[in-house]
């Protein structure tokens, strides 16, 4: 409430308005097969691969270089269902883009990976 010099009162209207934000970040299905981008990305030397398996199986995470050539077997053998994250270290390796390729039953799953020293 406001008092005028004249010695009326006066209010003034206010407007609130309200806004959601929401994520707009995917969240995987539970049970879903999935090799999610490796963080951080770029990276140096080191990154962190996560991935999920809807069923426990053989696994296979291979990190190829631009050539096609395997450069390291980081996850190779039975693995449980659920999430999984494992660290690859680069160390050694040159600047550029190396492929991660996860394999488990009949799906196969890739993602590109940069590495900038």
């Amino acid at each position: 409430r406001v008092v005028a010099n004249d010695g009326v009162n006066t209010s003034d209207a206010v407007e609130v308005q309200f806004s959601v934000l929401t994520s707009t970040q995917t969240v995987p299905k539970p049970g879903a097969f999935e090799l999610r981008q490796n963080y951080p990305n770029p990276f140096n030397p080191t990154t962190t691969l996560s991935f999920s398996l809807p069923t426990a199986d053989h696994a296979s995470l291979i990190v190829y270089d631009a050539l096609g050539r395997p450069i390291a077997n980081v996850v190779d053998g039975f693995r449980a269902a659920g999430t999984h994250h494992v660290t690859f270290n680069a160390e050694g390796l040159s600047t550029g883009t190396y492929m991660a390729v996860l394999r488990s039953g009949t799906q196969t799953a890739s993602i590109r990976m940069t590495l900038a020293r």
